[in-house]
């Protein structure tokens, strides 16, 4: 007799999707909590409303996503897409919103970097929401943890790809 106390994941749920949850969910929290590292520098800190949101999104960060983290580890996946859709959520009204209000939409007429700039604010804020709609639903999970994790497979693969950029050209 097996007893399932939720440390595993469901039968519906494929295997390949906890090992990525719990990959980006441990990517998203080292990056969360690197972020709080500029906390220390308030000395640059300029007060306005803008700036406010944006360490209003530092601080809730890593309550995301160790919390998407700590689901994982739980198996109850469900819950890690909603914890890193919301992760996503915060940082669209937290930090792209109020960046795209300070800067104006010049950042998004850039040719193929404003492409991308618009990319990055909105549509992936945007995959994230609806992941931990479709988890909240409770349909579709292997799309929804997908989409969740675009955003950063996508920033894993930039990083990559600048570190190869830097190593062949120099900086």
């Amino acid at each position: 007799m097996t007893v399932n106390i939720g440390m595993s994941a469901s039968p519906r749920e494929p295997k390949w999707l906890r090992a990525l949850l719990f990959a980006v969910a441990a990517v998203e929290a080292v990056g969360a909590l690197t972020g709080l590292t500029l906390f220390t520098e308030l000395h640059e800190f300029d007060s306005s409303a803008a700036q406010w949101l944006i360490f209003a999104n530092l601080a809730v960060a890593p309550v995301f996503a160790i919390a998407a983290l700590v689901f994982v580890i739980r198996g109850q996946l469900r819950h890690a897409i909603m914890a890193l859709g919301a992760l996503a959520g915060a940082a669209l009204l937290l930090d792209n919103l109020p960046s795209i209000y300070t800067h104006g939409t010049d950042i998004f007429s850039g040719g193929l970097i404003g492409i991308y700039i618009f990319i990055r604010l909105l549509l992936f804020p945007l995959l994230g929401l609806a992941a931990a709609w479709l988890a909240w639903k409770n349909i579709r999970l292997p799309l929804a943890g997908i989409l969740v994790s675009l955003p950063t497979l996508i920033s894993i693969v930039d990083l990559i790809a600048f570190a190869v950029g830097v190593s062949i050209y120099g900086f």
